[in-house]
């Protein structure tokens, strides 16, 4: 995905991006997903600071994105 922007002459780290969804309005909107091998098959885009990284395995991380205070878990799994 990066070298294909590089190869359009896009920038792959823009200093802006479009936010679709405030966390606010991510978490009204999609609330908790608590049934086990539930996933969100919708696209979004959110913003805000990696407040901490854990990782489970050299393969798993959890990252907390914060804004306004409120903090969304993001669950990395490199295939």
């Amino acid at each position: 995905m990066i070298t294909n922007k590089k190869s359009k002459g896009e920038n792959p780290y823009p200093h802006k991006f479009d936010v679709s969804l405030s966390h606010k309005e991510f978490v009204d909107k999609f609330g908790l997903i608590t049934k086990k091998g539930e996933w969100l098959k919708n696209e979004v885009s959110i913003a805000g600071r990696v407040h901490q990284i854990r990782s489970y395995n050299a393969k798993l991380k959890y990252y907390d994105l914060i804004s306004d205070n409120i903090i969304i878990q993001i669950y990395f799994h490199q295939k």
